[in-house]
């Protein structure tokens, strides 16, 4: 059985994350992985995707700039710990809007990357329950972090 990995990103993405996008995926199909992209419209409901992500049960889930990051439990937590996926959330910037996300608790299965040194060390301090947070300098760097993500999981999993 093939490998999964799930992209999924705002069906208004910039040209930016669309590198991202481009980058990300090619690091993961040279794993052999099979790459599922996902835009999300945000007038649909966190269940028409969820509904898909719970069917398909990919081994990895990727966001591009913590796009699903609002839909929650019923106990407002975030449906992402949720899913059994081991999952790289990638951030570009310190914006503001990802403020209410952060102080939620995530699972440990949870890696967030950025390609903003400050995000990482105003964030270090500012959310100490994000379970790993670490800096890229951009999308040429994705080989790497989607190998550190691996490295990272397979020591959990062993």
């Amino acid at each position: 059985m093939k490998k999964q990995v799930f992209i999924l990103y705002s069906e208004t993405t910039e040209s930016k994350e669309r590198a991202w996008i481009h980058e990300v995926s090619r690091a993961w199909e040279r794993r052999r992985y099979q790459i599922v992209e996902l835009p999300v419209k945000e007038e649909r409901t966190s269940e028409d995707y969820l509904s898909v992500l719970r069917e398909q049960d990919p081994d990895y889930l990727v966001t591009i700039n913590m796009v699903g990051f609002h839909w929650t439990t019923l106990l407002e937590g975030s449906v992402y710990n949720l899913l059994h996926a081991k999952q790289l959330h990638l951030l570009s910037e310190d914006r503001g809007q990802y403020e209410a996300f952060l102080q939620k608790e995530y699972a440990i299965n949870l890696f967030f990357f950025t390609d903003n040194r400050e995000t990482v060390k105003n964030w270090e301090k500012r959310y100490p329950r994000l379970p790993h947070l670490e800096w890229m300098s951009g999308p040429e760097a994705l080989d790497d972090v989607v190998e550190k993500v691996l490295n990272y999981t397979w020591t959990a999993d062993a």
